[in-house]
Formats: structure tokens, C-alpha cells, sequence
């Protein structure tokens, strides 16, 4: 171990002892931040505003590279807005379709709090808006497991110049339900506290990640 992290390590401990035993800030798991998730909704919306003529509403769907062809093709879905209130999904991520069961074809509505329900009614407000629609939201997966789901859905037009398509770009992370929540609070404190003994509640996989 470099002399550096040694001296980082030290530090770390001299300042946890330095504060009072009930100090509420070790009693709470650190924060996991999203950055890479809104990372990639600011690109693929970057990308859609350089794609979008001067003074108009959205780009038309020949403008940008969407589906196979996008930069996130794993993450992205590409929807078919142009058959009245009839949603259909002409391209579906493989990531996307291994986590949500999303794939080609008509997108019927489900009440399982899935993906589909969310782009139906993001779909129902784009006809309304015409605008960017930011996904976050937490949203059943395909092996029913809680996907913490970040993204955002943009508008095309179509040839004739009207709300046509939906580019979208997704990310996900599945949320640990609430036994293995509460066994990582606990052995993220005991870390904290320097106290190895108990390190054993959470499997070495899920620790690594």
C-alpha cells in the first residue's frame, strides 16, 4: 500500500474520532450519486438540440442518428407516435429489452408499473407539449425486480413537420430490496466504525459492487 493512502486512511480515522459517538452522520450509509445515468440523458439531449433547425420545436427524425444507428443503441428505444392515439416500438435497446421485456411492435398499456405504462403516458404529454420529457422514475423490470430508471424521451418530427417519433434513452440500476437494504446499512456503519467482525451479512459480490 503507498505511503499516500496510508496517510489518507489515518486521517479518515483520526476525524471519525474526533466527532461524538452519537454523531447521526455515521449513522447513515454514504450517498451513491447518478452521475453517469444523467451523463448520458445530457448527451443524447445535446445531441438532439444540435440537431434541431433554428427556431424550430424538434428535429425532424432524418436529422439525427436514432436506433441501430444512435450512440446509445443499447440504451435507446425509438417509438412510432404517427397512428393517432396507437403507440409502436420500431426499435428496442438490448439492454432495454433484457431489463423491461420492450420490443418491437405495438405498446400495449400494462398496470405492472413498467417501462411501457411510463412511455404511454410520456407519449400522452409529448402530444400535449411537444417537448422534452425527462424520465426518473423507480419501474418494475422484467424479472419484477425495482430498476431505478433515469433517461429522457425527445420529440422528431415527422415528414410532414408534426410530432412524428420518440427518441429515447434510458439507464438503470436495480434497488436492493428492503432485508439487503437494511444489511448494508448495517454493515456500511460497522465499516465506518473501523468494526470488520460483522463484514459478513452481505455476500463478497455485492460488497465489490
Amino acid at each position: 500500500m503507498r505511503q499516500d493512502s496510508v496517510n489518507r486512511g489515518k486521517a479518515v480515522r483520526s476525524a471519525r474520532d474526533a466527532l461524538p459517538a452519537d454523531d447521526v452522520r455515521f449513522d447513515l450509509p454514504p450517498v451513491f450519486g447518478g452521475d453517469d445515468d444523467r451523463r448520458m440523458a445530457q448527451r443524447a439531449e445535446a445531441q438532439w438540440r444540435l440537431a434541431r433547425a433554428p427556431h424550430a420545436t424538434m428535429p425532424g427524425h432524418h436529422d439525427m442518428a436514432t436506433g441501430a444507428a444512435g450512440a446509445f443503441a443499447e440504451h435507446a428505444l425509438l417509438l412510432d407516435l404517427r397512428r393517432g392515439d396507437r403507440v409502436d416500438v420500431l426499435f428496442a435497446g438490448a439492454a432495454v429489452t433484457a431489463a423491461f421485456g420492450i420490443t418491437p411492435g405495438y405498446l400495449a398499456s400494462s398496470c405492472d408499473g413498467g417501462l411501457a405504462a411510463l412511455l404511454l403516458d410520456s407519449c400522452e404529454l409529448m402530444r400535449l407539449w411537444r417537448a422534452v420529457v425527462p424520465v426518473d422514475a423507480a419501474l418494475a423490470g422484467s424479472t419484477s425486480a425495482c430498476l431505478l430508471t433515469r433517461g429522457v424521451l425527445l420529440p422528431l418530427a415527422d415528414d410532414a413537420g408534426g410530432l412524428g417519433y420518440v427518441h429515447g434513452v434510458l439507464n438503470w440500476k436495480q434497488l436492493l430490496d428492503r432485508a439487503a437494504s437494511e444489511s448494508l446499512r448495517r454493515e456500511v456503519n460497522f465499516a465506518l466504525r473501523g468494526d470488520s467482525r460483522h463484514l459478513s451479512a452481505i455476500p463478497e459480490s455485492v460488497r465489490e459492487n
